[in-house]
């Protein structure tokens, strides 16, 4: 029993150092935003998705005066590259089937004329 204890007073002092980091973190976005918006009316958003033509699947952020962008136009390419052949595959299999399942009304059709 006081091992169960120990465990949960380890679980809830982690979580709680956790979510303290998190509003130290928010506690600074929120002060750097509002000390450029006041003393330089810098009105520019903190995370831009998609900033420019050359990259729309970027996000860019701007934390303490430095800016971090991640690129996802490679994947984002991947990702319509795998839908074009998944919707290519499916039009094949979808006239495949209908040709088979016209084929065999005909050989039905022609196996109750005999049997008539």
């Amino acid at each position: 029993m006081r091992r169960y204890k120990k465990e949960v007073r380890y679980a809830i002092c982690s979580f709680l150092c956790t979510l303290l980091i998190l509003f130290l973190l928010a506690g600074f976005v929120i002060a750097d935003k509002n000390t450029r918006r006041i003393g330089f009316g810098d009105e520019e958003p903190i995370i831009v998705l998609g900033n420019r033509v050359n990259q729309p699947c970027a996000l860019s952020i701007r934390f303490m005066d430095k800016k971090y962008t991640l690129d996802f136009t490679d994947e984002y390419n991947l990702k319509k590259s795998i839908d074009g052949k998944i919707k290519s595959n499916l039009n094949n299999a979808q006239e495949f089937f209908s040709e088979v399942y016209f084929k065999a009304n005909k050989c039905v059709e022609k196996i109750r004329f005999v049997c008539k």
